[in-house]
């Protein structure tokens, strides 16, 4: 096997599984190593270019899947009236918000019942052909509240809120309840799926939920 050749392929396969996330360059790489694999076959061997062609083959099945994927935007603002599980003195409160098999964790808020985090992160959720969130494991959103200790965290409170009826880059602020005590603020939005905006004379403000 000439070693050059070899050098060629690999660098080919290790730049399309960099291009993952830019779908342009993606199908660059894939146009440009099926050329180089036509073209140098007789100098790769077949080992090594079934070898390459699994790779790759690996690389699309992965690229389609990104594609049927959308992005959630959360934005934890505050929480208010939260349990104060310290013997002496006040919580140091942190939240971290799950979806899916995905979690996020804020910064600490040092002694304080009334955090104001403004805490911004996105999840990556799977779509179905149509571009709507289906997937059950990322149907909603979960916030847990635990209070920042030396030893070990104590919980403060839980609560949740439902991915149904997003519209497509329309931010929606969620008043909820939190489980045993106290409120949490969050803003969600669906970048780049959901139900489709309306026409800019049309479009309503921001939505404000209570839940």
């Amino acid at each position: 096997i000439n070693a050059e050749y070899m050098g060629h392929l690999l660098s080919v396969y290790f730049f399309f599984d960099m291009s993952l996330r830019n779908w342009a360059l993606s199908l660059v790489a894939i146009a440009v190593a099926g050329v180089l694999a036509t073209v140098k076959i007789q100098y790769a061997g077949e080992g090594l270019l079934s070898v390459f062609i699994l790779f790759l083959t690996l690389k699309i099945v992965s690229l389609k899947s990104y594609l049927r994927t959308g992005v959630i935007q959360v934005r934890v603002i505050k929480a208010s009236d939260l349990q104060n599980t310290e013997m002496i003195g006040t919580a140091d409160p942190y939240v971290v918000v799950r979806c899916g098999n995905q979690e996020k964790r804020s910064q600490t808020q040092n002694n304080t019942l009334s955090p104001s985090w403004n805490f911004q992160t996105c999840f990556r959720v799977t779509l179905d052909e149509n571009r709507k969130n289906t997937d059950k494991a990322f149907s909603k959103l979960t916030f847990n509240i635990w209070n920042h200790n030396f030893l070990k965290d104590a919980f403060e409170g839980k609560a949740e809120i439902e991915l149904t009826n997003l519209r497509q880059g329309a931010r929606q602020i969620h008043n909820v309840k939190l489980e045993p005590q106290g409120y949490l603020e969050v803003e969600v939005m669906a970048k780049d799926f959901g139900i489709l905006p309306e026409s800019p004379k049309s479009r309503a403000p921001p939505s404000r939920k209570y839940d």
